[in-house]
């Protein structure tokens, strides 16, 4: 009578008491908090949010390019000779100051009445005057200019001073480089996205995993309860002679089965617990015990309501819609290669020596602006073959979209399909469970009033417990086809 009505108690409120352990000793988890653990203690994500940081530096990086860059630049430089304006000493003739007119500043012609007088070339039989090419009488005085003395420079040479260089037209190239960035900014934060989810999937697989093997533990641990309790009830009405040895040779033989399960059913807890801690980032040491409540049953859109939602929520959907505009982007990259760069520069530049000053060892100053003008004209097709191939890139990532779309129909349907069939599983196992148990409460009162065999109330206690770990079961791959479901359609796997 004890044992039926603890056997009741416990079907009814589907509860079932861990063994005892020390205050403190257990650290009591559900869900929810080893998800948290999860995400703070995941490497994966971690490097994820590095990369996201990474790409979102490289964009802003980019976008600087619209602005002018300043720069400072110096040299110094050793010349071992200086430079000379000729090669050899120099005699040029001087037209000398009489012959030229003080009041207009030009040559007197009347000097050419008596060339040789004065001091001006001419054949001395003809008296014809000689003139050079730009047609001035050549005069027979000369100057002496010796070529070393018309070297200069020096051997220590300085040049320094800042500069500035604003791209004014480049064919559009920095706007889609800076799309380009963008769009490898937003793939990279969706990727993080999915790492993220891959992390409360997993986490969400071995919790339930977990669950699963802690309450098959402690159905285990149940079932060889039953058994010790109707081993000590067969061997006393042996002892009275009711029954006979056998009937105590079948019971051990199934508590011994038992005792087989339950030492499995604890490795198993305790290596689901090793994978479920390894993954929440905690000791594997740590003794824990976790939240089995389901919750209520999940209400879920069927696959012509979710497949709306999978367009706009599925990440890998909306890194192909990035993926498309970054190829578009190289697209028009390749294509600015065709046209014309347009940039102004400004310089300002201080040298020693002064060029500016018959280059004495001092520093000169000296500024200038330009405008540079750039026209791609011929490079043996490389700018041509170089935009096809974007456009086949391009192409691509149009094609992978399709594909994608496709492909998600296909699994919203598949997985609807499992899901349902997980939650009429479930239901199914409870009932049987519900008529497990009255078929096992009925065999205990038949046996004990002696109006069936033993092996009969064997079997109904196997079938009592063969229909509990079903529903079990059935409870986490029902969870487990819940969350598959949701990632399918692109909704938040966290509530």
């Amino acid at each position: 009578m004890i044992q039926r009505i603890i056997l009741t108690a416990l079907l009814l409120t589907a509860v079932v008491v861990c063994p005892a352990q020390a205050p403190g000793d257990t650290v009591f988890l559900d869900l929810d908090h080893c998800r948290s653990l999860a995400i703070e203690n995941n490497n994966k994500l971690k490097i994820a949010e590095c990369r996201s940081q990474a790409a979102t530096e490289l964009r802003k990086s980019v976008s600087t390019r619209y602005f002018g860059e300043f720069g400072l630049a110096g040299q110094y430089q050793y010349s071992n000779r200086q430079i000379s304006l000729f090669n050899r000493d120099m005699f040029l003739p001087v037209v000398p100051f009489w012959a030229i007119d003080q009041e207009t500043g030009t040559l007197r012609t009347d000097i050419l009445e008596n060339p040789l007088l004065n001091g001006i070339v001419a054949n001395p039989f003809t008296g014809e005057i000689f003139y050079d090419t730009e047609g001035n009488p050549a005069f027979l005085l000369y100057s002496y200019l010796p070529s070393e003395q018309l070297k200069f420079g020096t051997h220590h040479n300085f040049m320094f001073g800042p500069s500035f260089i604003q791209p004014l037209y480049l064919g559009g190239k920095i706007r889609n480089m800076v799309k380009v960035a963008r769009a490898g900014e937003e793939i990279a934060k969706l990727k993080q996205d999915i790492d993220y989810d891959d992390v409360i999937f997993n986490t969400d697989e071995a919790y339930w995993r977990c669950v699963s093997v802690q309450e098959q533990r402690n159905l285990a641990v149940l079932y060889h309860g039953l058994l010790k309790k109707l081993l000590a009830d067969v061997e006393n009405y042996y002892s009275e002679g009711i029954i006979t040895y056998n009937d105590v040779l079948k019971v051990k033989i199934k508590l011994n089965e038992a005792e087989l399960n339950l030492l499995k059913a604890d490795n198993g807890y305790a290596l689901s617990q090793m994978a479920l801690l390894q993954i929440i980032g905690i000791s594997y040491d740590t003794p824990i015990r976790l939240d089995t409540q389901t919750g209520e049953m999940p209400v879920l859109p069927n696959p012509s309501g979710a497949y709306e939602l999978a367009l706009s929520g599925r990440k890998e959907l909306q890194i192909l819609d990035q993926t498309l505009l970054l190829s578009e982007a190289q697209q028009n990259i390749a294509l600015s290669r065709f046209l014309p760069n347009i940039t102004a520069s400004a310089n300002y530049l201080f040298v020693n020596p002064n060029p500016y000053n018959g280059f004495e060892k001092e520093f000169g100053d000296d500024w200038s602006l330009g405008l540079t003008v750039q026209i791609p004209l011929f490079h043996w097709g490389d700018r041509l073959h170089t935009l096809r191939a974007t456009r086949k890139i391009n192409e691509v990532a149009l094609l992978m979209k399709k594909d994608a779309e496709e492909m998600i129909r296909l699994e919203l349907e598949q997985s609807w399909y499992v899901f349902t069939e997980a939650v009429k599983k479930y239901d199914l196992c409870e009932k049987a469970l519900i008529q497990a148990s009255e078929n096992l409460r009925m065999s205990q009162d038949s046996w004990q009033e002696g109006m069936i065999k033993l092996s009969d109330l064997l079997e109904a206690q196997v079938i009592w417990q063969q229909a509990y770990s079903e529903l079990i079961q059935s409870k986490t791959d029902l969870k487990m086809q819940e969350i598959n479901y949701r990632r399918k359609t692109g909704l938040p796997l966290m509530k």
